[in-house]
């Protein structure tokens, strides 16, 4: 970053300087604690400013209007901790970014603030005076012309960005400092006045931090929390985490226990693990996206992308009388046996045979190629065989679009959810912050597994697991669910239609009716019946979506054990004693 243009960003304030508290009495939630409408000219309140600055048929607009020092810039007092900050903004001409800052004392100064440039978006904070870190950096477009809407909300020392539609969240403690004071401004283009470009902001509103009424009792945390440390102590998993979203509101949060058995290092919310099958749901996800926009069907065949696939044979020679489709690789129905591939791969990996001819596929053609030399054991549609084929998936996904699966991950779901701490790629700084994955046969016993360390390695040389090769976190995996929960919206958008999200909730033939399209189905006959729409992983975790219930949840554990689905049920159950099914109300 160039001087000038830190030293902008740093000036980019239209603090608002206004001296008035409330107390938590007078402070309704549910009322803004100041909103500037902009239809008449700035009041005395608005003392201090750099540029041009005009309020009026309800927009504040601001530009350079002397010497290129720095952008335009209006401020005011305010006195916020906890709570939100709603504006409008646009960039006029050669505008270059607008943004938002909050500062503490005059001797503090600033403390962190949001910027939004025409191709990205950063939030800087500042730990002390004078410094200055890079909290968050993602691509984004901003068109000239044309009004965005922005949040921010703090809640301790978290700060939530919402622009565009896109949410980021940073966190550090000095955001929990006290905010004395606030402003907007930015870049506007130039000191060639009004004539360069200008910014433009509407509709200014800040609000305190919402009072959630929780639906889930002091009562109910406590026995869940009772039923989840009960589960560690059988000596299975060294740690779990927990997170509930329901109506729309986050009800638990929490770890218990630690992530490595040597160290003893606490499990938090914020570790990345491996998901296992439990990434199926970002697969479901992506193709959804894919179906959405027209680029294929869940009955279009293998062979309409992959032409060799119409030569694919039953194991007695015969054509099979449906051909595979999208479906089948999506139910675990394709008729193509798993044949332990990992095996295979893993035998290969050594050197030591080469397993009947097996070639470990390195592309999607190698994929292809794999299937048709396994072919089929079953008509497909017929019968559910659970494993690697459904990594067909990412090869018709590659075919359709001309991308890697990888950047179709990034570019329609990650990105768009704004997924800060999910990855399919991991880098070697986040392996190091990787959960330790451990296999147990018996209490107390934690064997190291590095089935998810192999994972990565194998998709780092190219190779997608649409199945299970997903990195994340908790409040990732949620806000995931959370997408599916409200039925393809996020922030305001909707990403993807509700009808063709409800595709893949419905059973599929030969699953017996307990899979859709890479989500499992199952009943929940506790405090009221309700379908739960979920995936399981290899590695413990779990996430799951009730509409009954109007609720989302996430269990995260890094331990694979035959006993990982009865002490899910075990959690679960006890979660839904305490929240029954009834329907979403409008």
């Amino acid at each position: 970053m160039n001087s000038y243009f830190l030293k902008t960003l740093l000036c980019l304030v239209l603090f608002v300087c206004f001296e008035w508290q409330l107390s938590a009495a007078e402070a309704p939630t549910d009322k803004p604690l100041l909103q500037e409408t902009f239809q008449e000219p700035l009041s005395k309140d608005w003392f201090w400013g750099l540029g041009t600055w005009k309020a009026e048929k309800g927009i504040l607009r601001g530009y350079e209007s002397g010497p290129r020092r720095h952008g335009p810039v209006k401020m005011r007092r305010f006195e916020l901790g906890d709570g939100v900050v709603d504006f409008e903004f646009r960039l006029e001409g050669k505008a270059r970014f607008a943004g938002i800052i909050f500062n503490g004392s005059q001797q503090r100064g600033h403390i962190v603030h949001l910027v939004i440039s025409q191709d990205q978006i950063r939030v800087l904070g500042h730990a002390k005076k004078g410094e200055t870190e890079n909290l968050l950096q993602q691509s984004h477009k901003i068109e000239t012309g044309k009004w965005y809407p922005a949040q921010v909300r703090f809640d301790g020392p978290s700060m939530t960005a919402t622009v565009d539609g896109r949410k980021f969240t940073v966190k550090a403690d000095y955001i929990a400092e006290p905010k004395l004071t606030f402003g907007l401004g930015g870049d506007s283009g130039g000191p060639a006045g009004e004539k360069a470009g200008a910014l433009e902001f509407r509709n200014l509103k800040i609000s305190s931090a919402p009072t959630v009424q929780t639906s889930l009792s002091e009562a109910g945390r406590a026995e869940i929390r009772s039923e989840i440390q009960a589960v560690i102590d059988e000596g299975y998993y060294p740690g779990i985490s927990i997170l509930l979203i329901h109506r729309g509101q986050v009800v638990m949060r929490e770890a218990h226990g630690v992530v490595d058995v040597e160290t003893k290092k606490p499990f938090t919310v914020d570790q990345l693990c491996w998901l296992a099958s439990t990434g199926k749901l970002f697969t479901a996800t992506l193709m959804a996206s894919l179906a959405d926009e027209g680029l294929l069907t869940f009955d279009d065949p293998i062979a309409k992308t992959w032409p060799a696939f119409a030569d694919i044979r039953l194991s007695d020679g015969s054509k099979p009388r449906d051909p595979v489709r999208l479906r089948h690789a999506l139910s675990h129905t394709s008729g193509i046996p798993n044949d332990n591939w990992l095996k295979a791969e893993r035998e290969l990996e050594k050197n030591s045979s080469q397993l009947a001819g097996y070639v470990a596929p390195q592309t999607a053609e190698d994929f292809i190629n794999a299937c048709l030399k396994l072919g089929l054991v079953v008509e497909p549609g017929t019968k559910m065989m659970y494993g690697r084929p459904i990594d067909l998936t990412a090869c018709v996904a590659e075919k359709v679009t001309g991308n890697t699966f990888i950047t179709l991950m990034q570019e329609r779901v990650f990105q768009p959810l704004g997924l800060q701490h999910t990855t399919i790629q991991p880098t070697p700084e986040e392996l190091k912050q990787l959960a330790p994955l451990y296999s147990s046969t018996k209490p107390g016993v934690f064997e190291p597994d590095q089935f998810g360390l192999e994972v990565a390695a194998r998709q780092n040389k190219g190779l997608s697991t649409a199945g299970g090769g997903v990195y994340s976190t908790l409040d990732d995996l949620g806000t995931l669910m959370q997408l599916h929960l409200n039925r393809g919206k996020h922030a305001g958008k909707q990403l993807i239609r509700a009808e063709t999200l409800e595709l893949l909730y419905q059973p599929q033939p030969g699953t017996n009716g307990r899979y859709g399209l890479a989500f499992q189905i199952k009943d929940s006959q506790v405090n009221g019946h309700s379908r739960i729409l979920s995936h399981p992983g290899y590695s413990g975790p779990v996430a799951w979506i009730d509409f009954e219930r109007d609720l989302a949840g996430v269990l995260l554990m890094q331990s694979n054990t035959v006993q990982r689905t009865k002490h899910h049920n075990r959690i679960i159950d006890t979660i839904y004693r305490y929240l029954p099914a009834q329907a979403k109300s409008d």
